[in-house]
C-alpha cells in the first residue's frame, strides 16, 4: 500500500493495472484513495474504532473522485478520524458532510456560477464590461462546446476538461477562438476563487494556445461581391435576419453588437438616422449613423417581417428576442461564400479602407465608425455627436452606391453620387 503526498494533479493522474490499489496520504494518516483497474477512484479512511467495547480497524468510504475533490475529502476525513479516535461513529460526520457538499455543489454548478459571473463581474476599474465585451463573453461561455459542463459543480471541472476544449478548437484551426475561450474561462474561474466558490482555478498555468495576431484582413472586391450574394437566404424557411445584419454591416461599418442590438426607438427613418446610445457603444459615446437608402430598405423589410411574427423592440429578430444564432448562421454563410479566414468584423475594416481609397478624409471616416483619436478626443468629442453629419451622410451614400454597383444591384453606368470629392 503505497504512501504518497496526495495532491490534486497526482490524484487526477493516479491509475493502476491491478484490480485495485490503495494510495495513502502521507499528510493525514488513515486517509487515502482507492483506485480500481476500471479507473474508479474512491476516498477512504481506515481508522481504529470502538466496536462493542473493543478497538479495531474498520474501513469507511467517503465518496468518489471527482464527485468529491481532494480538499473536501481531506477535510471530511480529518473530522471523521477525530470522531473515531474519541470512540464515536465516523458516519455521523460522513453522512451529513456528504449531503452538505452535494447541496453546495448544486448551488455552485457551472451554469449557476456563470450567470452570477455575467451579472456581477467588474473590470479592474470597477466598471461593468462594455456591451460588446459582454456579448463576446456570453457567446464563449454559453457555447455548445460547454454543454456537458452545465450541471457540473464548478469545483469538478478540471484542467483536463479545459484543455480538451482548447485542443478541439486548435484542431479545427480556430486559434483565435481558442485564445478567447481561455481568456474568458480563466476570468470566470479566477472570479470564482476570489468569491471562495472554488479553492483554485484549473486554468492556472495553462498557456495561451496560440499567439493572437492583430487582424489586418481587408476583403477584396470579389470577396465583397461573393459575401453580398451569399447573404441572401438559399431556402425559404431560412430566417433572413442574419443576411440583413451582414448587409447592414457592409453598408454602415458599425460593430456587430451595435447592429444586432438595434432598437426601433433609436431610428428616425424619415430623417434617415440611427442614434446609438452611449450604453451600447464601445467608447461609451453616443453615436449618430446616417442611413443610406439601401439600409433604410433593409430596415423596412424587417418592419414588414414583424407584422407577421409580431412587433419586437429589436429590429433584427426572427423570434422577438435579440439575434443570437451567430455560429450556425455564419457557417451557412461560409458554406455559400466559400471564402477562407474571414470574419464579420472584416467588413468594418474593409469599409474604412475602401473609403480611404475613395478619397474620403480620415476624420470623416473615423467619425463614421465612432473612433476617438486626435481628431475627436477631449470634451468636444462628447458633445459633437452630429460632427461632420452632412459629410458622413454623403460618404455613406457614396459607399452604399459603390457596394451596390459592385454587387450588380445597380447598373454599373449609374454613378451618380459615386464621385465623393466632387460632391463636397
Amino acid at each position: 500500500m503505497p504512501r504518497i503526498k496526495l495532491t490534486a494533479p497526482a490524484v487526477e493522474k493516479l491509475a493502476t493495472k491491478k484490480p485495485r490499489e490503495d494510495y495513502w496520504d502521507n499528510l493525514l494518516p488513515g486517509f487515502g484513495l482507492r483506485v480500481s483497474k476500471t479507473g474508479r477512484k474512491t476516498w477512504v479512511i481506515f481508522p481504529r474504532v470502538l466496536i462493542q467495547g473493543k478497538w479495531g480497524k474498520k474501513w469507511f468510504n467517503l465518496d468518489t473522485y471527482p464527485a468529491l475533490d481532494l480538499v473536501s475529502a481531506r477535510s471530511m476525513a480529518r473530522q471523521a478520524l477525530s470522531v473515531a479516535s474519541d470512540g464515536g461513529d465516523p458516519m455521523t460526520v460522513i453522512r451529513p458532510k456528504v449531503i452538505e457538499i452535494k447541496a453546495q455543489e448544486s448551488r455552485n454548478s457551472f451554469s449557476s456560477v456563470r450567470a452570477d459571473f455575467m451579472e456581477k463581474y467588474r473590470t479592474r476599474r470597477r466598471t461593468k464590461p462594455r456591451p460588446g465585451t459582454l456579448e463576446q463573453m456570453r457567446l464563449v461561455l454559453e457555447s455548445d462546446r460547454l454543454k456537458s459542463w452545465e450541471n457540473r459543480p464548478l469545483a469538478k471541472i478540471t484542467k483536463r476538461d479545459v484543455l480538451d476544449v482548447i485542443d478541439a478548437l486548435m484542431d479545427e484551426g480556430l486559434e483565435s477562438r481558442a485564445n478567447a475561450f481561455l481568456n474568458y474561462i480563466r476570468m470566470l474561474f479566477n472570479w470564482s476563487v476570489d468569491r471562495d466558490i472554488i479553492e483554485s482555478a484549473p486554468t492556472d498555468r495553462i498557456k495561451p494556445p496560440g499567439q493572437a495576431l492583430s487582424r489586418e484582413r481587408v476583403l477584396t472586391i470579389e470577396e465583397l461581391k461573393t459575401i453580398w450574394a451569399a447573404s441572401f437566404p438559399s431556402q425559404e424557411r431560412e430566417c433572413e435576419v442574419h443576411g440583413h445584419i451582414v448587409r447592414v454591416l457592409m453598408l454602415t461599418g458599425q460593430r456587430r453588437s451595435e447592429v444586432a442590438g438595434m432598437l426601433w426607438p433609436e431610428l428616425d427613418l424619415e430623417g434617415k438616422t440611427w442614434e446609438i446610445p452611449a450604453s451600447r457603444t464601445k467608447n461609451r459615446l453616443p453615436h449618430i449613423v446616417p442611413l443610406s437608402d439601401p439600409v433604410i430598405s433593409i430596415i423596412q423589410e424587417q418592419e414588414e417581417l414583424q407584422k407577421i411574427i409580431g412587433k419586437s423592440a429589436f429590429v433584427f429578430t426572427c423570434t422577438g428576442k435579440p439575434f443570437s444564432g451567430w455560429s450556425r448562421s455564419k457557417q451557412r454563410l461560409n458554406s455559400r461564400a466559400k471564402i477562407p479566414d474571414w470574419r464579420l468584423h472584416d467588413l468594418r475594416r474593409t469599409m474604412v479602407t475602401g473609403m480611404n481609397e475613395m478619397g474620403i478624409q480620415p476624420n470623416i471616416v473615423e467619425a463614421i465608425v465612432n473612433h476617438v483619436s486626435g481628431y475627436r478626443a477631449g470634451v468636444a468629442g462628447v458633445y459633437n455627436r452630429a460632427l461632420y453629419l452632412d459629410e458622413r451622410r454623403r460618404a455613406l451614400d457614396a459607399w452604399a452606391l459603390h457596394v451596390l454597383t459592385m454587387a450588380a444591384e445597380q447598373k454599373p453606368g449609374n454613378t451618380e453620387g459615386a464621385d465623393y470629392e466632387a460632391s463636397l
